[in-house]
């Protein structure tokens, strides 16, 4: 009879340390501070590409009949970049509800963002009629100017910049070239002692001329 009661005192008394242990882990919660600061590198990666998105709208066209020299068209998309179909550059320009593009292919991708510098172009072309542009279709890219904007404030008005992103923890990023070299890079002291988490994000970069690079932006909060 004592073993049997002996044996109910041991279980009792597991229950009661587990009990006990479940509650001091929902005061104490461990785990806290890790999903903290998994929100804070939701936070950040939000307000980075918030602070620095550009929209970028795409349209093919083709010639029905190959054109040499100069030639313009109608269209509603300006400050343009123009390639060819072996994706090098071509002279491209908007004026005035027309695009021109002086070039010898039949085929080339137009690019229009708010993004690239706006050219206008006054020579003399022709007027084309048989071609057919393709589907337009817009895309999200990081803009290089708005990321510069980005750091420059990250250096001078740091603690503006984290209201305006929405942090409260301190952070740091770099931006490196997919498999090439290091674009941007800014960084605050760390305290010792103190736990710092990272991501890698993939992102796609467009630059003012018209350049696309793919690469990772690292962030980092502590």
């Amino acid at each position: 009879m004592k073993k049997a009661i002996s044996h109910i005192e041991i279980i009792l008394s597991f229950v009661i340390f587990v009990g006990f242990l479940i509650v001091i882990l929902a005061i104490f919660n461990p785990f806290k501070a890790a999903d903290g600061s998994r929100t804070s590198l939701d936070i950040l990666e939000r307000g980075i590409k918030n602070y620095a998105n550009v929209e970028v709208a795409s349209v093919t066209i083709k010639l029905n009949v190959l054109e040499n020299g100069c030639f313009y068209f109608d269209s509603n998309l300006s400050n343009i970049v123009v390639r060819d179909k072996n994706n090098n550059f071509a002279e491209g320009y908007y004026n005035d509800g027309k695009i021109y593009i002086l070039g010898e292919d039949d085929f080339y991708h137009i690019y229009s963002s708010e993004e690239f510098s706006e050219r206008t172009f006054s020579g003399s072309c022709h007027e084309i009629f048989d071609y057919k542009l393709g589907i337009a279709e817009n895309y999200n890219f990081i803009s290089n100017v708005s990321l510069i904007n980005f750091v420059k404030e990250y250096n001078q008005e740091y603690e503006k910049l984290k209201n305006k992103i929405g942090m409260t923890n301190d952070f740091s990023f770099n931006i490196q070239e997919t498999g090439g070299d290091m674009l941007l890079s800014v960084s605050k002291t760390i305290p010792k002692n103190v736990r710092v988490i990272a991501r890698d994000i993939p992102i796609q970069i467009v630059y003012s001329t018209g350049e696309f690079k793919t690469a990772i932006l690292n962030i980092r909060t502590w």
